[in-house]
């Protein structure tokens, strides 16, 4: 009995992702799909990267950022509010070999997916 349901736990649990674990997957599928690529398409496709860093090795490293700014009233107790600010944004790092192709990704930041 006791392996029976460990198993309808360990089941349950696995189809219970939340919508921010299949944005992030989704988010770093969409990024597998440009490994192989040549970079140009994928400038092409974003746009112009935010800076490049050259590698000693030859590879090149394209970063795209974005963020933004923001505010929210926050209820204070006994009446009124104060304004906080917030900032979101994301870093996406690709590096291209020698001949143009990605060879991997990186991202940081809290608004990538």
């Amino acid at each position: 009995m006791r392996p029976f349901l460990f198993s309808l736990v360990v089941l349950g649990l696995l189809g219970c992702q939340s919508p921010m674990t299949k944005r992030k997957e989704a988010w770093e599928e969409r990024l597998n799909s440009w490994v192989g690529a040549d970079v140009n398409n994928l400038i092409g496709s974003w746009g112009p990267p935010t800076s490049t860093y050259d590698l000693p090795n030859g590879n090149r490293i394209y970063t795209w950022e974005r963020s933004s700014q923001g505010a929210v009233a926050m209820p204070l107790y006994g009446g009124g509010a104060v304004a906080r600010s917030f900032t979101r944004g994301c870093s996406t790092n690709m590096t291209a070999d020698t001949s143009g192709r990605i060879v991997n990704w990186q991202y940081s930041g809290n608004a990538c997916f």
